[in-house]
């Protein structure tokens, strides 16, 4: 059985024989998902994670399968879009921590004598501008 929540496809065997067995696959980890034909008259879904395949055969491919599908591309195309949104911010976070951190060498340079209180201006003025 596959199941889509809302941050990861969970797949769980019945233990029949072969005893119970789980596997999470996280949205955010998930390269792609796919149907491909497996020789018969059914298909097989392929599920790109990480630098692996899973292949789950024998899937019927009628309508409910397919909005199944539908929802997992969407869950994964959401979950890459919050990841892109908080790479964003955490670029802009690392840009203000940069310039304080700029401020405070030009303020020891000025504080050591190194900067006139001018050339002091000048770079902060540079770096608050950047």
């Amino acid at each position: 059985m596959l199941i889509a929540t809302s941050h990861r496809l969970i797949f769980v065997t019945s233990g029949i024989g072969h005893g119970e067995f789980t596997e999470a696959f996280d949205y955010r980890k998930m390269n792609g998902i796919s149907l491909a034909p497996d020789g018969f008259a059914q298909k097989e879904l392929l599920i790109d994670y990480g630098r692996t395949r899973k292949i789950f055969d024998d899937l019927a491919n009628d309508d409910q399968f397919k909005q199944f599908l539908n929802v997992v591309r969407s869950k994964m195309n959401e979950s890459k879009q919050v990841t892109g949104i908080s790479k964003a911010k955490n670029k802009t976070a690392t840009r203000s921590d940069d310039k304080y951190e700029k401020l405070t060498q030009i303020a020891k340079l000025r504080d050591q004598g190194v900067l006139t209180e001018e050339e002091f201006e000048i770079e902060k003025q540079k770096i608050l501008n950047s």
